[in-house]
């Protein structure tokens, strides 16, 4: 995830506690504190910054309903409310544009955290069949946010913030597998689909 300067942080994975922080001018990296509770799950961990401010939110996955925040000035970690259902494989963190962050979870759920508040309210669920590894959401324009399946699905969902709906999108030109992911520079959608293919795709909406 990256912060709004010089560094994007990097949390690991894989059972272990690590989380790095790379310098882009330095090209360099460094360590950061070690996550709480453990340590990070293997499957479905993320990060995400709400485009403002001093911190990172994570997710430590693996069917866990953990949910930490990370302040950037001091190093440190903290736990948070935990989710309201687990967090599992392909399950992603996405900012809605404003002072929230979105969790699509193992059960379809769709939430919004409030920062302000820092409380969880419900949203319309995900209404695709299932949420598994290929996965992705990402905000487009401050208005939408664009939702893929995972496991060689081809679908992809459009999520208007405005009315709490979602909507069929365009079929991805190929099925979102392992590794699949969706990125915007409120323009554009990028998507990688995985699956070992090297394939690099666009959108413009």
């Amino acid at each position: 995830a990256w912060a709004g300067g010089d560094v994007i942080y990097y949390l690991q994975g894989n059972g272990t506690s690590n989380f790095s922080r790379y310098s882009i001018s330095g090209d360099s990296w460094s360590t950061s504190a070690s996550t709480p509770e453990g340590g990070v799950r293997r499957g479905g961990n993320c990060l995400v910054w709400p485009g403002a401010g001093d911190f990172l939110y994570a997710a430590k996955g693996d069917n866990s309903t953990s949910f930490w925040r990370y302040r950037v000035s001091t190093d440190e970690w903290s736990v948070l409310d935990d989710f309201p259902a687990a967090y599992n494989m392909g399950n992603n963190l996405c900012w809605d544009g404003d002072d929230g962050i979105l969790v699509t979870l193992a059960d379809l759920s769709f939430w919004r955290y409030d920062i302000g508040d820092a409380e969880w309210n419900p949203l319309s669920n995900f209404p695709g069949t299932m949420i598994q590894e290929g996965a992705w959401v990402s905000l487009y324009g401050q208005t939408h946010i664009f939702a893929t399946e995972g496991d060689e699905s081809d679908l992809l969902w459009v999520y208007t913030l405005a009315s709490d709906s979602w909507n069929v999108g365009p079929n991805l030109p190929e099925s979102a597998a392992p590794g699949a992911a969706l990125v915007s520079d409120d323009i554009t959608v990028y998507a990688r689909t995985g699956g070992g293919s090297t394939s690099f795709w666009k959108l413009v909406p």
